[in-house]
């Protein structure tokens, strides 16, 4: 299955692996996530081509409770040989996004409550990424180049992978570094024209235990600079004791942040119960005081007929960045110092049950079916530390067809 990441994320996915960047947009949920939450963290593969043509085609679907966000993406991958050695692999995703966005108000004592706007949120994205990849005998070396764009926003991306092999194939080595450029604008600002540049390194191991067992472990470091702050979040402060109308405030965050990340992977077949686990926890922690914790658990049973079912579970928690208030808006914060009450950098929990039906209609296609449900709470944090968010419920589809050629 395909893993597509977007420059953007939903809301715990800014402590996600690849969740560095924070918004600059009001986006909080994008499929491409929905799609990261769906499909997981893939082992890296051994080295060897494929012989054949693969192609994917994917649709899926958010829906968050009471109307807030929507959104439907679509996206299609090919994997072409190229020869015994060489492969390229082209994906395209277009994407839509509609609903209401969050923001919050303060009543004369300073409590902050979290309203809705108008559900006047429209939003469409365009994304084409190419990969290359040479297969030696122990190593495989790839290349990549990405391009996202949308009316306020666009990403321009390159990346280097190394994987080495070692020890009769069962220990392999694996090396990468992208760098991320990108372009930002605002629809309520048309003076607006702010970029930002990302590097991000990654350094992992994945084990042969034995035939039935699999380890892996990365680390990964992304530092970032340029224009962070959301243009279409801010906060209206009313404090009788400065005067009857409100005073707006904008999100203001740091034009710098460093990153760190952790992944643990398990992989795990139990013949004498005729499935496999596949485990993930995931560490992360940046220079804003952000810091998060997510545990992905799947089981594949066995199945002798055309059918198999795949149960998963997922848990997310995160603290909140040193500079997210939400609890008490009295003062307005000085000019030029971090400030923001955008959810996505706040404390929570959540967490993601979902099932997967998988069809193998013949030796060369195969259709899939996801649904999940998503629930993220302040109750489901770990330190159950509270704020002013609202609870949000959503449910997720996808729909793949794979064929090979």
């Amino acid at each position: 299955m395909l893993k597509f990441i977007s420059a953007k994320r939903p809301h715990e996915e800014e402590a996600a692996l690849e969740g560095v960047d924070v918004a600059v947009t009001e986006k909080p949920v994008l499929l491409t996530t929905a799609a990261a939450l769906l499909l997981g963290a893939a082992l890296p593969a051994q080295a060897g081509p494929i012989i054949e043509y693969e192609g994917e085609y994917q649709l899926l679907k958010y829906n968050e409770k009471d109307n807030r966000i929507s959104v439907e993406e679509q996206s299609a991958h090919l994997k072409h040989p190229l020869s015994a050695s060489a492969e390229l692999e082209v994906t395209a995703v277009l994407e839509s996004l509609s609903g209401a966005s969050p923001q919050f108000v303060t009543n004369p004592d300073g409590t902050a409550i979290e309203v809705l706007s108008n559900p006047s949120i429209t939003e469409s994205r365009r994304e084409l990424d190419l990969k290359y990849s040479h297969y030696a005998e122990d190593t495989t070396i790839s290349i990549g180049n990405g391009y996202s764009d949308e009316n306020d926003y666009r990403s321009r991306s390159l990346n280097l992978g190394i994987n080495q092999a070692f020890n009769q194939k069962n220990t392999l080595l694996s090396f990468g570094a992208g760098h991320s450029s990108d372009q930002i604008s605002a629809t309520n600002q048309p003076a607006l024209q702010q970029k930002r540049s990302t590097n991000n390194y990654l350094v992992g191991v994945t084990q042969t235990i034995s035939p039935t067992l699999i380890l892996q472990s990365n680390l990964s470091y992304a530092t970032g600079h340029g224009y962070y702050s959301d243009p279409y979040k801010f906060t209206m402060l009313f404090n009788p004791e400065i005067g009857p109308a409100p005073t707006i405030i904008a999100d203001q965050r740091p034009t710098e942040r460093k990153a760190w990340a952790w992944l643990f992977s398990l992989r795990k077949y139990f013949p004498e119960l005729g499935g496999s686990l596949s485990s993930d926890y995931r560490h992360y922690l940046d220079d804003w005081g952000v810091y998060a914790d997510t545990i992905d658990l799947s089981w594949n049973k066995d199945s002798s007929g055309p059918w198999s079912t795949q149960l998963s579970f997922r848990y997310h928690t995160q603290g909140d960045a040193d500079f997210y208030f939400a609890d008490q808006l009295l003062t307005p914060v000085a000019l030029g110092q971090p400030f923001s009450t955008d959810h996505r950098l706040a404390a929570f929990g959540a967490i993601t049950p979902g099932i997967q039906f998988s069809r193998r209609v013949d030796a060369q296609l195969q259709l899939n079916i996801d649904l999940q449900y998503y629930r993220q709470s302040n109750s489901l944090q770990f330190s159950n530390k509270g704020n002013q968010l609202e609870s949000v419920e959503a449910t997720i589809f996808a729909l793949s067809l794979q064929q090979k050629f």
